[in-house]
């Protein structure tokens, strides 16, 4: 594209950019937004929603419909024809809905389906694992605090019931961080089967450390 050095820049951490794809509630679903050539120019029109850090990034990675097949572009975020709502997920991160009203922007990829469904699985794999860490750090804090807070002159940890709590907390984990490797192992290995496992993953992973964390908040009173 002619963007090494802002390529440059973002592996440095010195420029942030955010991917915005999704429009609904499913990431896998074809982009509607258009991307569109205005003589030698190229703009794009739509809207993208819960784009993480969109509020912070500097340029987005978009995707969209050209000539009635998927591409990808890029966008400079400082475009007068580009707005932004920011909102903040249920973790405290950023996010924000991106409009795109003709806004320029610089051709990445044609023919890019396959390129934006690795894309989406490894945001996946990515979310997959941080949630497994966040699991495993609430596992740590609330088993140290059942072993220190004392009720009735003795450690919450010798009450049977509690014990309970954090095993099925501790099988929670090892479950998550197990299944975050396996997805992450099929993507670095280019698997065919690794798109469908980074979905099953986040979903699995979601689904237990939810219920595992509701335990830690009310192990811990």
């Amino acid at each position: 594209s002619g963007k090494g050095e802002l390529a440059a820049s973002i592996i440095a951490g010195e420029t942030v950019a955010a991917f915005a794809h999704q429009e609904g509630s499913d990431p896998h679903a074809a982009p509607t937004c258009r991307i569109a050539r205005e003589g030698e120019a190229l703009v794009v029109t739509g809207t993208k929603v819960l784009v993480r850090h969109g509020d912070l990034a500097a340029w987005m990675v978009v995707s969209g419909m050209l000539d009635g097949a998927p591409a990808l572009a890029l966008v400079d975020c400082e475009s007068l024809s580009l707005t932004r709502e920011t909102t903040r997920l249920i973790d405290g991160s950023s996010a924000a809905t991106i409009r795109l009203d003709g806004v320029p922007a610089t051709l990445l990829a044609t023919e890019a389906g396959p390129l934006i469904a690795r894309l989406v699985c490894l945001c996946q794999t990515g979310l997959a694992a941080e949630t497994a860490g966040i699991l495993r750090a609430a596992c740590d804090a609330t088993f140290a605090y059942l072993v220190t807070r004392k009720q009735f002159g003795a450690p919450l940890a010798s009450f049977q019931a509690l014990q309970h709590r954090a095993a099925d907390m501790q099988i929670a984990a090892e479950e998550a961080r197990v299944l975050a490797a396996r997805a992450a192992d099929l993507v670095d290995a280019g698997s065919p089967s690794a798109q469908l496992m980074a979905a099953a993953t986040k979903a699995r992973i979601d689904d237990i450390a939810r219920r595992a964390i509701n335990d830690a908040v009310q192990l811990h009173g």
